[in-house]
């Protein structure tokens, strides 16, 4: 398990031309694929976005890590506006509310399995398989 729950803060620069930077791992990445991680999607945002000031990326390890800086402090403050990304690999073709029950459902047993963590980390991965025999996949 990826120490600090997963959580890694820093900043760079002086006055006003620091940056600051949040990342975390999900609760199941070891520290040293954590810390790769992290370390190549940094590279990798500066790279593909070198005059940005504030960016978010979830790179591209498995399992991913996710990165946000800002030239603004961010710590301890709610960001309300970020989107979240749904990845699906081939269309689902069912009925929209038995779809959502189904993933209600997924997810109300994964946010309980998260609750009983420890007191740093709170994670939890699971599947069900859909009518179709399709999987369905989440984590939190």
């Amino acid at each position: 398990m990826a120490s600090n729950g997963g959580f890694y803060t820093g900043n760079v620069g002086n006055g006003s031309d620091v940056v600051y930077m949040l990342s975390f791992c999900r609760g199941d990445s070891s520290n040293d694929t954590c810390i790769r991680c992290i370390s190549a999607t940094a590279v990798d945002l500066i790279i593909k976005c070198p005059n940005q000031k504030a960016t978010y990326s979830k790179g591209t390890y498995n399992p991913p890590c996710f990165i946000r800086y800002s030239d603004s402090p961010m710590y301890s403050m709610k960001k309300t506006f970020m989107t979240l990304k749904f990845y699906r690999t081939s269309d689902i073709l069912m009925d929209q509310d038995q779809f959502d029950w189904i993933w209600r459902n997924l997810t109300e047993k994964l946010v309980e399995r998260a609750s009983m963590g420890t007191l740093d980390l709170k994670f939890a991965a699971g599947s069900t398989v859909l009518p179709n025999n399709q999987t369905m996949y989440s984590s939190l």
